[in-house]
């Protein structure tokens, strides 16, 4: 038996490179039971074209130039099963970084030691909510950066705690109107200074 490299495949795979490529672009669209169906394939061979073109993109992408990110949790199952989400929000380049099991500290400082040292003390902002694993992580990791928290979660907490409250208005000196909660130590912001509007989490 001779073994031999094809170009138009990779690895032991029976799918090419371009039925790859084809299935893994409608699997955005569609879902993985229809997308099987709608091509005559099985949901296990969708599965294995969108690996390969996420492990792909994960081997090939760029992370400089990262300055804005958001981390957020998700209810992925019954029972308080969450994953921890963390996204490049930057003006000019929104895309998903980062998805760790649980919503702990360990799962949010995966990525900054996939991040690296240096670029992690390059984020200048960072928006979340107010849990606790993630204000911690933050101020460890980042601890130049500017922490912008959720204005909903921000209200919630400081809601009937008779806590001072402080709404400032800027229209000059390169600053759009933002209202500022004072609530326990934590101060968050309503909206971001002009040039950050992406941080808001509208």
């Amino acid at each position: 038996m001779t073994v031999e490299m094809v170009p138009w495949a990779s690895g032991k795979t029976q799918s090419t490179h371009a039925f790859i490529w084809f299935i893994s672009s409608w699997a955005r669209v569609l879902s993985w039971t229809e997308c099987a169906r709608r091509f005559h394939s099985s949901w296990d061979i969708v599965f294995g074209c969108v690996e390969h073109a996420v492990r792909w993109g994960l081997e090939h992408r760029d992370l400089g130039g990262i300055r804005a990110l958001g981390v957020d949790e998700l209810a992925w199952k019954k029972g308080q099963k969450y994953l921890t989400l963390v996204y490049q929000i930057d003006r000019r380049r929104r895309r998903l970084l980062h998805v760790a099991k649980e919503r702990t500290m360990k799962s949010f400082n995966s990525f900054f030691d996939m991040l690296g040292e240096r670029r992690s003390k390059a984020i200048v902002f960072i928006a979340s909510d107010m849990w606790k694993a993630f204000r911690t992580v933050i101020r460890k990791r980042c601890p130049t950066a500017i922490h912008v928290l959720d204005r909903f979660h921000v209200a919630t907490h400081c809601s009937g705690s008779g806590s001072e409250r402080r709404f400032v208005s800027h229209s000059r000196g390169g600053l759009t109107p933002f209202a500022s909660t004072r609530c326990g130590g934590v101060i968050g912001v309503d909206r971001a200074p002009r040039g950050l509007r992406a941080l808001s989490p509208r």
